[in-house]
């Protein structure tokens, strides 16, 4: 399945799959900003993809990342990508059980800001958390 995190919906499905015994993984892949996403969208649309509109692209980048931790306690395993370098996504964490397994050297902004308010803050753990 693909989803945006956009609504709560996708968190709730997890849910429901992990308590019928089911293993869930997820990629997630975010740019660092969104002005960024909105570019890329009217690229897509210019070559006849589908477009969206800038206030919907800002609303579900928020929702997003707002959402973003939520995933990574609900899906067993989440490897997560920043591609704001068009064409060339990094790996920047990966997490298994709720916990971080591997965290970027030199973590993206959005990824900082997205967790800094939870207890994936890595950037607080104390020791700090080993990168790769």
């Amino acid at each position: 399945m693909e989803t945006t995190l956009r609504t709560r919906k996708t968190l709730q499905q997890a849910r429901l799959a992990r308590e019928n015994a089911f293993r869930l993984e997820m990629i997630f892949v975010a740019l660092d900003r969104v002005e960024d996403n909105i570019e890329r969208i009217a690229m897509r649309a210019d070559a006849g993809g589908h477009a969206a509109s800038p206030g919907r692209i800002r609303a579900t980048h928020r929702a997003s990342l707002a959402n973003f931790p939520d995933a990574l306690r609900e899906f067993d395993r989440v490897w997560v990508y920043d591609n704001t370098p068009l064409g060339n996504p990094r790996l920047v964490l990966e997490t298994e059980g709720a916990k971080i397994r591997t965290v970027a050297e030199h973590p993206p902004s959005w990824l900082r800001k997205a967790l800094k308010p939870t207890e994936f803050d890595f950037e607080s753990q104390s020791p700090p958390l080993q990168s790769e």
